[in-house]
């Protein structure tokens, strides 16, 4: 029988005293392979290992710390580096966006005037004449309201024309609606009218509710500061 040496050996001698005294620990595959070669009826006996100073590895717990921590700083500072360029990627972005976002509004605001202009020049060229028909238009946004006010809607007359007489018979009317016109006339000097009237329908919720609008924009104008809940919204730049 060839006797194997050096690891084998030792590896070999734990696996016999195992299945002699602990056969739990080995896998049932080694022991059959132990029976099937009778290696189980070999002597077995404690042995003492003693590595010889050529072989023996010494591990130097301090120097190996020292390295792993090496490795861990050079790990952090490769995340630290990757952390910073993301964050002046993202300050780059954020400018950007910014840059882009103000060029976006200055577009907006440009077309909004433009609008206004053709509205404006559209209701003036009618030509509405204080003899028109005072009659009260079925308007169906808050712009059509101001509109109405100031120029006249479908040939009628101007609500601001009105003779007292054709006042007094559109009292109710006139001074519901009236509440929208201080409002945009209020907003006027920092908003275009159209925007003024689509935030106003925003924040005080036009839809289905025209009168229950205009009496919050009315209520709100009395308040201190003036249309709090609009500027709550929509501050002002």
């Amino acid at each position: 029988m060839h006797v194997i040496k050096g690891v084998g050996y030792i590896l070999c001698a734990a696996a016999l005293w195992a299945y002699t005294n602990e056969p739990d620990l080995l896998p049932s595959t080694l022991k059959k392979r132990i029976q099937k070669f009778e290696a189980h009826l070999l002597p077995v006996k404690r042995i003492q290992v003693v590595a010889e100073d050529d072989e023996f590895i010494d591990y130097d717990e301090e120097a190996n710390r020292a390295a792993a921590q090496s490795d861990e700083r050079k790990l952090l500072g490769k995340l630290l580096t990757g952390q910073e360029s993301l964050k002046r990627k993202l300050v780059d972005l954020s400018v950007s966006n910014r840059e882009n976002f103000k060029k976006q509004r200055k577009v907006i605001k440009g077309v909004q005037k433009r609008v206004d202009r053709v509205v404006l020049y559209n209701t003036r060229s009618i030509n509405v004449s204080s003899d028109s028909p005072a009659v009260m238009y079925d308007c169906q946004s808050l712009h059509e309201y101001y509109i109405e006010h100031e120029f006249g809607i479908g040939g009628n007359k101007a609500t601001k024309l009105f003779t007292k007489a054709e006042k007094r018979k559109n009292k109710d009317k006139i001074c519901l609606r009236k509440k929208l016109v201080d409002a945009v006339k209020y907003l006027l000097p920092h908003t275009p009218a159209t925007v003024a009237c689509m935030r106003l329908e925003d924040v005080y919720r036009f839809d289905g509710r025209k009168s229950g609008c205009l009496r919050d924009i009315g209520r709100d104008l009395k308040r201190s500061p003036t249309l709090s809940k609009y500027f709550e919204k929509y501050p002002q730049e």
